[in-house]
């Protein structure tokens, strides 16, 4: 039931150029469930639309100036983009409703991205690890909230909610390393997240642990 073009799908992954173990195509689909499914065709192809003009908002509201960006691609709009159909995929996902004010100015950057708790970390490869910048790390707040990996592919808008950990699980459990971003991060890897089974266990759990940091 979340997908932005056809066929969002739970699973596990990040950021692009890191890679690990796991073998995605095969482990996953046990796990796989469609999100978005009732969006089709006209509707979905809306609301990628949608998150396109959110994402160009958002650079110029707040990004204009933050190189955040990785060194393999000249076009750091991608980025932007990215995370907006993340975001989304994983409101739908919580069958929350989405706010594109919110999520294209300074409130939605700086504030916490799906829900009270939930933070997005959109990737390009499944096999890519969920992380947090070592700067994130400092941030008590970061470091409480529930992160979940969502791979989205920008060319078809089709995402991919898969594994989630607390932020202080990453910071604990991750590798410390720097590759082709330009800040170094906690890497965790695949194997040690939750999978996203049901919105309603998953936030119970999150709100659980959330509660105990």
């Amino acid at each position: 039931r979340v997908s932005l073009l056809e066929g969002c799908l739970p699973s596990v992954h990040l950021r692009e150029g890191f890679h690990s173990r796991e073998q995605p195509t095969l482990t996953v689909m046990a796990l796989i469930r469609s999100v978005f499914q009732d969006e089709l065709d006209g509707v979905s192809q809306s609301l990628v639309d949608q998150c396109k003009l959110c994402a160009q908002q958002r650079d110029y509201n707040r990004r204009s100036s933050v190189d955040y960006s990785s060194d393999r691609t000249d076009d750091k709009s991608i980025w932007s983009f990215m995370g907006v159909l993340g975001e989304v995929a994983l409101l739908k996902y919580f069958n929350l409703d989405i706010n594109w004010e919110y999520l294209s100015t300074d409130l939605g950057f700086c504030g916490v991205d799906v829900g009270d708790i939930w933070e997005v970390r959109a990737m390009s490869k499944f096999g890519n690890r969920l992380f947090l910048w070592s700067d994130e790390v400092t941030k008590s707040s970061k470091l409480a909230y529930a992160w979940s990996k969502v791979v989205v592919f920008p060319e078809s808008g089709q995402c991919n909610v898969c594994g989630w950990a607390m932020g202080y699980e990453i910071a604990m459990n991750g590798i410390h390393a720097q590759y082709d971003c330009k800040r170094s991060s906690y890497f965790m890897d695949n194997s040690l997240l939750r999978p996203h089974r049901d919105p309603k266990q998953d936030q119970k759990e999150a709100t659980r642990l959330h509660l105990l940091y």
